[in-house]
């Protein structure tokens, strides 16, 4: 999921949420993100691909965009997980270089 969110009202949305796949597709070609107040910030929660339609067409329209903002929140919660199921520090920084290294093994 992706959202876009903003101290200000925005005429695109103070909050949206905008499904993976063909459905966020759509959504996106709808949403006016030009509409949008100076400093809205647009997120996209997807671990892969780094770079979405969304982010692109946020970026596009001029909006602050968090990079990497889904394979984070992975980490996040995989370190959480981690931490609760063996009952020690997870290895962060493993995890998150982890999280960032495409298929072929090098970093995206």
């Amino acid at each position: 999921s992706a959202f876009v969110t903003t101290g200000q009202r925005c005429s695109c949305a103070r909050r949206l949420i905008v499904p993976d796949g063909a459905a966020g597709e759509a959504i996106v070609a709808a949403v006016a993100l030009g509409a949008c107040a100076p400093g809205t910030t647009a997120v996209d929660l997807v671990y892969a691909p780094r770079v979405t339609p969304w982010m692109r067409a946020a970026r596009a329209a001029g909006l602050r965009v968090l990079d990497d903002a889904g394979a984070a929140m992975l980490v996040g919660q995989g370190a959480a997980a981690f931490e609760r199921w063996f009952g020690r520090a997870a290895p962060v920084d493993a995890m998150r270089a982890a999280a960032f290294l495409d298929r072929s093994g090098v970093g995206a």
